[in-house]
């Protein structure tokens, strides 16, 4: 009997130490995850040809929704709705539908002490060039219609 308590006693630590160090590596390597903060947005086309994307931004703005492009390599990314809120981007996304225009939900992850200071100046250039470095590819959001690509 006195042999199992001894057991339980150092199961019962070694289990406590090793929580605590993958606790600690967990946070060693996940720090940089506190920093960063989503910017939610709506995808309403993908083009080759930059001109055809002007064109998308142009007969956004003509139903009163303003729509900005991101280049990634080849690409012109038309995007509108773009907030750190979800329910923003989602009351865009509503706009978007009554107008009969398909698009996808996205998000991107940026650092949180840049946006946060884009964001109140409002500088729409700093915000595009920071998600314009994001990669995020696969991580559209369930419930968005599909967007239109390149004809």
């Amino acid at each position: 009997m006195e042999n199992r308590k001894v057991i339980y006693i150092f199961g019962l630590s070694f289990s406590i130490v090793f929580a605590l160090i993958y606790y600690g590596l967990f946070h060693l390597f996940t720090g940089n995850a506190e920093n960063t903060i989503a910017i939610y947005y709506n995808q309403v086309g993908l083009y080759k040809n930059s001109e055809n994307a002007q064109k998308n931004v142009a007969a956004l703005k003509e139903k009163g929704i303003d729509a900005y492009i991101i280049a990634r390599d080849d690409l012109h990314c038309v995007i509108c709705g773009i907030s750190t809120k979800q329910e923003d981007t989602k009351e865009n996304g509503a706009i978007l539908s009554k107008n009969n225009t398909k698009y996808i939900e996205k998000q991107a992850m940026v650092s949180e002490a840049e946006i946060k200071q884009a964001m109140q100046d409002k500088n729409m250039e700093k915000i595009l060039e920071m998600m314009s470095h994001d990669e995020s590819e696969g991580n559209e959001q369930t419930g968005a219609t599909t967007g239109e690509s390149d004809k």
